[in-house]
């Protein structure tokens, strides 16, 4: 991607005196130095605002120590201080990105009118609060109840050059899912996702046919233990769909509602990885995720015995199907 505007999306902030330490002080007092002909109203709006930078950190204390050497550097707008929210964490960040990483139980965009508890607006409301012009641009979503990460753009140019080229930039999405039952293979690939169709009733051939909502997605087994199975789930595109797919093969995620093993504190499906193809910089940018612990502790840990009943008697089913099956073919 070439860039065609000046500078980066954040272009509107732009330096407005730099200097390096030539003798110990307190950042008020290098304020005075740089700005002689300033206010020092004017220098406490510049700490309040967060629009100082010390050896590369926001600094906002009047009285902090600068050393020699130290480079100071003062921006006409300011920067949002660190997200404090236990529910969404910005993981990385740059002037056209920001990557954060969503707890089970939020959605990640309103789907309902008014709600305001998501990913998207917690990250919005948290930017905006240290400039009024920044605006970001979702790339993906997550369920609900999956942790993972949340890419945002914060220039539209920028988003829509990944929308339009989603497998020549995304290049990894991976995913720990822990499910019930047991897939024969060891590895292999989900079912494809159904063809495109057309409008019901249409019948111009010209019209746009609707895309399909899943992505290709293949697995890997990473470890067995009774009636469970530990996944790990290559992503082949932008939508997700792994939930469903995972249900057509009769393994569901350890934590869904009608689940048999119980215990887990959400559905056990998290993202491990992303890797990032940057579209301005040309860095291949890696991301990781750990395994939540309790995945290995419902994977490791004894069946109950009423789980375990459940479970024979669902394999016994299984069985009786098979043998009817086979009668009714002879």
């Amino acid at each position: 991607m070439t860039y065609n505007k000046k500078g980066s999306p954040r272009r509107y902030r732009r330096v407005v005196v730099q200097g390096t330490a030539s003798e110990a002080t307190t950042l008020m007092g290098m304020l005075t130095q740089l700005l002689p002909e300033s206010s020092r109203t004017t220098h406490k709006q510049y700490l309040r605002d967060r629009c100082i930078k010390v050896n590369g950190q926001v600094v906002s204390e009047h009285s902090a120590p600068i050393a020699v050497g130290d480079e100071v550097v003062v921006y006409s707008v300011g920067f949002a201080p660190v997200l404090d929210n236990t529910e969404v964490k910005v993981l990385w960040q740059d002037d056209w990105f920001i990557l954060v990483q969503k707890e089970p139980g939020i959605p990640t965009i309103a789907s309902k009118p008014g709600d305001k508890h998501t990913v998207y607006r917690i990250v919005a409301d948290h930017y905006k609060s240290g400039d009024a012009r920044e605006k970001i641009f979702l790339l993906n979503r997550l369920d609900r109840d999956t942790r993972g990460l949340i890419l945002f753009a914060r220039d539209r140019e920028v988003q829509q050059e990944i929308l339009d080229n989603w497998e020549k930039y995304i290049l990894s999405q991976t995913f720990a899912a822990l499910v019930e039952g047991a897939l024969p293979e060891e590895k292999g690939e989900f079912a494809p996702p159904p063809k495109p169709k057309k409008p019901a009733g249409d019948g111009d051939t010209k019209k746009k046919v609707m895309p399909s909502r899943r992505s290709r997605a293949t697995y890997q087994v990473e470890e067995r233990a009774s009636w469970r199975t530990l996944l790990r789930i290559s992503l082949l595109g932008r939508y997700n769909g792994i939930r469903s797919q995972l249900n057509e093969k009769k393994c569901p995620l350890v934590g869904e509602s009608k689940g048999v093993i119980k215990g887990a504190p959400s559905i056990a499906l998290s993202q491990q990885e992303l890797v990032l193809l940057h579209p301005v910089t040309k860095e291949k940018l890696h991301f990781e995720s750990p395994v939540p612990a309790f995945f290995y502790k419902l994977l490791r840990r004894r069946l109950t015995t009423s789980e375990r009943q459940v479970f024979e008697k669902r394999t016994e089913n299984e069985k009786n199907l098979s043998i009817d099956s086979l009668k009714k073919i002879d």
